[in-house]
């Protein structure tokens, strides 16, 4: 069993190698793109898909930071506390309230971009003074309660 799981591995990694050079010999690799390159104002960002396109520049930005690792590793020790089944919203919510924060600490990064007073708007919404595992025991509870 480890060995089949080893070698599952060791292909994804080699089929994910042959995919980098094959994309750099295509001269890809001319534009670089880092996660973050949105929240920087930087403009080499990866091309846009079809789905992408309608999205905000705030939005991007947003994306970009929520989903890096960091950002990750933050809602998941704030909601290390929370019950399994409320973990996913519990995450959610803790993002949403990291995002705010970050909005308003680097207000001038952010200020250029399409969409910022929506999510300015969004952010006056939040309940600051609740904690994350306290608000997704709520949610959990408004759902309980709007079903039945």
């Amino acid at each position: 069993m480890l060995r089949a799981v080893y070698l599952l591995a060791l292909f994804a990694l080699v089929s994910h190698g042959a995919e980098l050079r094959q994309l750099r010999s295509k001269g890809a690799s001319a534009q670089k793109w880092w996660p973050l390159d949105a929240v920087m104002g930087r403009t080499a960002t990866p091309s846009p898909s079809k789905e992408a396109s309608h999205e905000s520049p705030m939005q991007v930005a947003k994306d970009a930071v929520i989903l890096s690792a960091s950002f990750g590793h933050q809602t998941q020790a704030i909601c290390q506390e929370a019950a399994p089944a409320e973990q996913m919203k519990c995450r959610e919510l803790a993002g949403d309230r990291l995002f705010c924060a970050l909005l308003k600490r680097h207000a001038k990064k952010y200020e250029h971009l399409e969409g910022i007073r929506q999510e300015r708007s969004k952010c006056l919404e939040i309940d600051i003074m609740e904690d994350s595992v306290e608000a997704a025991k709520d949610a959990a509870l408004e759902k309980d309660a709007a079903q039945g």
